[in-house]
């Protein structure tokens, strides 16, 4: 439902699924930081500017190494009681 507001339709791509070029919106990726390679390079590459990381850590080096200078990175922390 991220896209609902803006008429977009969500679609939930699974690892090794292929990344639709004529799917209209924001891509966003959850996954783990040691999978993103394998995940951007199924990403058509008229989609990249679409990517929305939504990752923990550091990307700016793997940003840099593909040139996706125009996407977007959500930064997120968590934290468990015990």
């Amino acid at each position: 439902e991220f896209g609902e507001r803006r008429s977009f339709e969500d679609i939930l791509i699974r690892r090794g699924d292929p990344i639709p070029a004529d799917l209209p919106g924001p891509i966003y990726i959850c996954t783990r930081n040691d999978d993103l390679e394998s995940v951007i390079a199924q990403v058509p590459e008229e989609k990249r500017q679409d990517l929305v990381f939504m990752q923990n850590g550091q990307l700016e080096p793997l940003r840099q190494k593909y040139g996706l200078y125009d996407t977007t990175q959500a930064c997120l922390w968590f934290a468990l009681t015990r």
